[in-house]
């Protein structure tokens, strides 16, 4: 029995771990796209608005 847990537990933890690195990586690369996105804007808005 323990062995069939072990099958069965294993490949829940790894996804999970894979799903929470998913999701950590996701954020840092939309945080950065965000800010590149500001980034932009700060240099384009000035010179209309000069």
């Amino acid at each position: 029995m323990s062995g069939t847990l072990r099958k069965r537990l294993i490949p829940r933890s790894e996804n999970r771990e894979r799903a929470a690195k998913g999701r950590h990586h996701k954020v840092p690369q939309e945080s950065q796209l965000s800010v590149a996105l500001v980034e932009v804007g700060i240099q384009n808005a000035p010179k209309p608005m000069i």
